[in-house]
């Protein structure tokens, strides 16, 4: 199982490949709204994605949240202290049919096809997995997450 250390914001994540200077760290609050606009921007070109954010939206959309802790739910890549890519999970239920939680991530292009999508992915299961185990509602429970047809590495 991958956990998150909290006493250095450091993250151990099973199977992740091994490249060097690879680590993976939790979210450190305001000091990081700039650094998830330049991953999104980063991937901007190569999935052929019209994103525009600045820090300042995506600060104000994480005042926001709901069931999603970003201490808790996100995960960062890095490459020595650069951050390459990032994750979070959230969940919701659907009325009274199911429970859908849900993952979504960018990697920068460079770094992609070397697994460290993939073991962002598996952290990201395995904490929605965590969740799930919270919610006694006995309802059916779906991952979700999607993609624009033109991001074709995270297909």
């Amino acid at each position: 199982m991958s956990t998150l250390h909290l006493e250095n914001n450091m993250v151990f994540v099973k199977d992740a490949p091994m490249l060097s200077g690879l680590n993976f760290r939790g979210f450190r609050g305001d000091s990081d709204f700039p650094l998830m606009v330049d991953i999104i921007m980063g991937c901007k070109d190569e999935d052929s994605i019209e994103r525009v954010e600045s820090a300042e939206d995506i600060q104000r959309s994480y005042r926001h949240l709901v069931n999603c802790d970003p201490y808790k739910d996100m995960l960062f890549a890095q490459i020595g202290d650069r951050a390459i890519g990032y994750s979070r999970v959230t969940w919701h239920q659907e009325g009274q049919e199911k429970m859908i939680y849900i993952h979504f991530g960018f990697l920068l292009p460079q770094w992609r096809r070397q697994g460290i999508g993939r073991s962002m992915l598996r952290y990201n299961q395995d904490r929605l997995r965590q969740i799930a185990v919270e919610h006694k509602n006995g309802l059916p429970r779906f991952f979700e997450s999607g993609t624009a047809d033109t991001e074709t590495a995270a297909e």
